[in-house]
């Protein structure tokens, strides 16, 4: 009988984690949406090519059309459009 209850409990929190996962944007925005203006850039899933400097806190990322840059070692939301 107690394996019962422990299988239920588990499937309940593997349950949750499930719909946090899925619901994640959503969650986000919700709790904290001026963080979600702050994104990176979109390198739409298509990036050719990525470079550093020899310290590493500059990266240049391109997507075939775009040029994208970060100053703070590639960090979420310090990604700019440097040329278009």
């Amino acid at each position: 009988m107690k394996t019962d209850k422990f299988v239920k409990v588990m499937l309940v929190i593997i349950a949750v984690l499930l719909f946090a996962n899925i619901f994640k944007p959503q969650i986000q925005s919700f709790l904290a949406p001026e963080a979600l203006a702050q994104q990176p850039a979109n390198f739409a899933g298509t990036t050719v090519a990525i470079t550093c400097s020899d310290n590493g806190k500059y990266v240049y990322a391109t997507d075939g059309g775009s040029i994208f840059r970060s100053a703070d070692y590639g960090e979420e939301g310090t990604w700019e459009e440097v040329v278009e």
